[in-house]
């Protein structure tokens, strides 16, 4: 969650699987859960202005006074006994993640299964591996036809070295892997074989370092800075003076939770600050998150009912 956190805030990241077959860890590490995790149902708490007109009749018509606040069922996960996630429920299926996933005995994806609101299945995504377990080929297929294919290859060890990724539309991107000592230290995505996104990591996917992208012949370049703990407290801009100035600040707590988020401008001036505070339960899990900043979306509030095996 350490990477995909800080990608959100300063690009968009080309949806592909192949991270998780750079990623072998199961999604209890993946989401730095402590203890055997079975299920995690969220809640947003919202405040009384995001009450509709027809909830605020209701509590009119019993006679009742609306509660300042009300807690909407937002996301639940389902995980099997090792770590990894069977079923994902949400409250909008567009997000995609309404689905079940099945694994084989290595716990390697076999088949994803993405479901619409009304609960019919909108596609399928399934995994095929060589006898030695190395992913081949993927497909995603609706129940008319095949969205997308991609096709892996590996070295003689497992590591993923190329994956082809080719739409139904005839557009396609190329990922290619490259390691030293046995670890990832660059990933390079074409797309439509044009450049689109290069990562240079420190050792391992969740340790990024450097981040550039492109838009036609423009080339945004980023730079992170790994704490001691391997989180990534800071990211710096490129200007197109090539000069530097920093675009994101960030401080954790001793659960290596974000509590900081501060965006700066290219003049240095603040842009955005965020804030972060959580209650933990006996495992070190946080079950009240809220967020505060200048942004609409911002302020929110998120509850976490956990069960544990």
């Amino acid at each position: 969650m350490r990477l995909i956190g800080l990608l959100m805030v300063i690009c968009v990241c080309v949806a592909t699987h192949a991270q998780s077959f750079l990623d072998r860890r199961s999604d209890w590490q993946k989401k730095e859960l402590k203890g055997s995790v079975r299920t995690i149902k969220t809640y947003e708490v919202r405040k009384l202005d995001f009450l509709t007109a027809e909830e605020l009749k209701v509590f009119q018509q019993r006679g009742q006074k609306p509660p300042y606040y009300k807690k909407v069922w937002t996301n639940t996960l389902d995980f099997n006994r090792m770590g990894y996630i069977m079923k994902s429920r949400c409250t909008e299926s567009w997000t995609g993640d309404n689905y079940d996933m099945t694994y084989n005995a290595a716990n390697q994806p076999l088949c994803m299964i993405r479901y619409k609101d009304d609960g019919s299945i909108n596609n399928s995504y399934k995994f095929t591996y060589d006898k030695h377990g190395f992913i081949l080929y993927a497909e995603r297929r609706n129940n008319e036809s095949v969205i997308f294919k991609e096709f892996y290859t590996c070295d003689n060890k497992g590591n993923l070295l190329r994956m082809i990724h080719k739409n139904e539309d005839g557009g396609s991107s190329e990922n290619i892997f490259e390691y030293q000592n046995c670890k990832l230290s660059k990933w390079t995505i074409t797309d439509n074989e044009q450049p689109y996104q290069t990562m240079i990591f420190d050792g391992s996917i969740d340790r990024l370092k450097e981040l550039y992208v492109w838009n036609g012949k423009h080339c945004d370049h980023i730079r992170i800075s790994i704490n001691s703990a391997g989180l990534p407290e800071m990211a710096e801009k490129e200007t197109e003076y090539g000069g530097w100035y920093i675009y994101v600040q960030r401080s954790f707590d001793s659960q290596n939770n974000i509590i900081k988020e501060i965006f700066y401008n290219v003049d240095g001036s603040v842009s955005n600050e965020k804030t972060f505070s959580y209650k933990y339960d006996s495992y070190g899990n946080w079950i009240r998150k809220e967020s505060k900043g200048k942004g609409t979306f911002d302020n929110r509030i998120e509850e976490r009912e956990i069960i544990y095996y």
